[in-house]
């Protein structure tokens, strides 16, 4: 463990708070209060953080994350805000609901007879569950928490990512997916001959896991426009969050035209998944990454132009 700087900006004022090894939350805490004179109970406490691009709560979970991957990095100081609870954009008492709330509409299923199995793999299908989630804030959060709560491994429900074993019991599981739902398939070469077939017309992408030296491609040549075939589950992983990401692009520039609103947002779930790809394969996807900043920056200034008239229009009614 390795010490770090926190600069914190509260009131106009910017501190920069020294973090030892063995600095919990609560001496954290009681720091900041003391230099700011203020109780935190009325106070969001906040640290931007650089791979998600937004700013997330202070808590115990949070700090002792932090105190076990900074020194991994080369990262020394963090940036921070205290933030009101109340704290929020008011044009003269009207308030502006957003008209929209977008769901993710596609999931994942894994059917592997090794790793569909629920007492298998459980860190790596964590890792595939968080980093493909959008709405998910904290990617590196221990997977023991979770992970049973997180992936279905039965017919009966639902979730983000789906695992299975048994080839009936997935195909069961797929019969009951809405039609409108988007399905990212995996498999492993001992089921992709025979699954293949039957699922192609009802997926958007396959991936094959080929991870022995005896797999045969050749039943994959009428699937070669849907089906990809990976060696190594890491590289297999970051395709699929680009690809869950530029399906997030499609969907903002088809309704950038209609809804600015909702193409913003589309756009930043496709950059945090761009970001989560970047940060693990190597070269980095930049051009992809800085299309999406600008047409972003471009929507939001026009956003905020909307605002600006609607507030200015509030101010003379």
């Amino acid at each position: 463990m390795a010490s770090w700087n926190l600069i914190l900006y509260f009131s106009h004022r910017f501190r920069t708070f020294f973090i030892y090894p063995e600095t919990d939350y609560n001496d954290l805490i009681q720091m900041i209060r003391t230099y700011f004179k203020l109780t935190l109970d009325n106070y969001f406490l906040e640290i931007y953080d650089p791979r998600f691009r937004t700013y997330i709560l202070l808590d115990e979970e949070y700090i002792h994350n932090l105190q076990d991957r900074l020194p991994r990095t080369s990262v020394s100081t963090l940036n921070g805000r205290i933030r009101r609870r109340d704290e929020s954009r008011n044009y003269s008492s009207i308030e502006r609901k957003p008209s929209f709330s977008p769901k993710n509409d596609h999931l994942i299923i894994w059917l592997d007879s090794y790793i569909g199995h629920p007492d298998h793999c459980r860190e790596l299908k964590h890792k595939f569950h968080i980093i493909t989630m959008v709405d998910i804030a904290r990617p590196m959060l221990d997977y023991e928490y979770c992970i049973d709560d997180l992936i279905q491994t039965d017919s009966k429900s639902i979730n983000h990512l789906n695992t299975f074993s048994n080839k009936d019991e997935c195909l069961e599981f797929l019969q009951g997916v809405e039609s409108t739902m988007k399905i990212l398939f995996i498999t492993s070469n001992f089921f992709g001959e025979e699954i293949v077939p039957l699922i192609i017309k009802r997926v958007q992408m396959i991936y094959i896991l080929a991870n022995d030296t005896f797999f045969s491609n050749e039943w994959t040549d009428d699937y070669r426009s849907s089906l990809l075939i990976f060696n190594d589950n890491i590289h297999l992983l970051v395709r699929l969050i680009r690809d869950l990401a530029q399906n997030f692009v499609e969907k903002a520039e088809m309704t950038s035209k209609s809804s600015v609103e909702q193409a913003i947002i589309f756009f930043r779930w496709a950059r945090k998944l761009f970001t989560r790809a970047n940060q693990i394969d190597y070269p980095s996807d930049l051009k992809t990454l800085n299309s999406i900043e600008r047409q972003l920056e471009i929507l939001e200034l026009n956003c905020n132009e909307k605002d600006e008239k609607f507030a200015l229009e509030c101010d003379e009614g």
